[in-house]
């Protein structure tokens, strides 16, 4: 029989959220064939050797275990096929990062409808699609749209001050209002939002990052309302998670001068959800107007992504400390 390794788990690309000891459990899996006994794996960064693990292969030569890495990366991983000493096999896992991961969720100007599309600096910041993790230039998977979204701004930025993977799960849907992701409602979008938090267990998200309430503003949801809706959803995802998982919720509401007088109660409304302690207080947008900010008067354009980006990033600093 021939002697071979095939690695499931991780994939290129994939980061992991790093825990309050700047760390994180991993999960490694796949296979052998051949005689090979152990699996040796060695974690490289810069080409130095920063970590090593030795896992005995199951009856069936299968293997599946968790490794803990501290935050950094790139990682290049090493899977050695292993018998009595001889390395029988090799494979190779390029760029597996532990650093900081959010889930972006809301309407469109939240996904992939703002103009232009705007590219990441740095390939440690990536987004995690239907096929795995990529580099995190617009159009963000999964998110609807193909335009531009403020996430890969946001990443050059934040990278710049943590210098760590950075990690995206963009699940927008546009023209949506806060009843379409009732997660007691089948088949409602709350789908999209369960399915990042599945994907991303065990080590989760820094927090959801919600931008969210244009919608509402049009179908004039009262304050209660829409704390209410967004209640449900944040409780599910944290049940979900089996964790606190931390969310911040923008303060928006603007969708046009024909329903000004409706924007304050989704402000109230996410307001209250402050007050319950049910989130943190987001970036508002509802000041970047005008054509200078938003290309066809509803989503933004390259200043409104880049102010939207800087502020999403004051608010991160604010509420967490990020990096090592």
């Amino acid at each position: 029989m021939s002697n071979f390794v095939v690695v499931d788990t991780p994939t290129e690309r994939a980061v992991f959220q790093q825990d309050v000891e700047y760390r994180a459990d991993i999960k490694v899996s796949g296979r052998c064939g051949g005689e090979a006994t152990h699996i040796e794996i060695l974690a490289s960064m810069d080409g130095k050797l920063q970590s090593s693990f030795t896992i005995n292969l199951s009856n069936d030569q299968s293997f599946s275990t968790m490794i803990e890495l501290a935050a950094g990366g790139w990682y290049h991983l090493q899977f050695h096929a292993v018998c009595n000493e001889e390395i029988l096999a090799t494979a190779d896992v390029e760029r597996v990062g532990v650093g900081e991961v959010f889930i972006t969720a809301g309407q469109s100007n939240s996904a992939n409808h703002g103009h232009p599309r705007q590219n990441t600096e740095d390939d440690r910041i990536v987004a995690l699609g239907e096929n795995g993790w990529q580099t995190a230039d617009d159009p963000q998977p999964i998110a609807t749209g193909e335009g531009g979204t403020p996430w890969p701004l946001l990443g050059n930025l934040m990278i710049k001050d943590i210098n760590l993977p950075i990690g995206f799960v963009s699940i927008g849907v546009g023209g949506t209002a806060v009843c379409q992701w009732d997660p007691d409602i089948e088949g409602s979008l709350y789908f999209r939002l369960q399915q990042a938090i599945y994907r991303l267990t065990p080590n989760g998200a820094r927090a959801v990052l919600w931008h969210q309430g244009e919608s509402d503003t049009v179908n004039g949801t009262s304050a209660d309302s829409y704390a209410a809706g967004m209640k449900k959803i944040i409780c599910q995802s944290r049940k979900d998670a089996n964790s606190n998982l931390l969310w911040i919720i923008a303060q928006v509401s603007f969708i046009g001068e024909d329903h000004a007088d409706k924007q304050a109660d989704i402000l109230a409304g996410q307001k209250k959800l402050v007050e319950q302690k049910l989130a943190f207080e987001g970036p508002t947008t509802d000041d970047l107007v005008g054509e200078k900010h938003r290309y066809d008067s509803v989503h933004f354009g390259q200043l409104g992504l880049e102010i939207h980006a800087q502020r999403w990033l004051d608010i991160i600093k604010h509420c967490f400390h990020l990096g090592r």
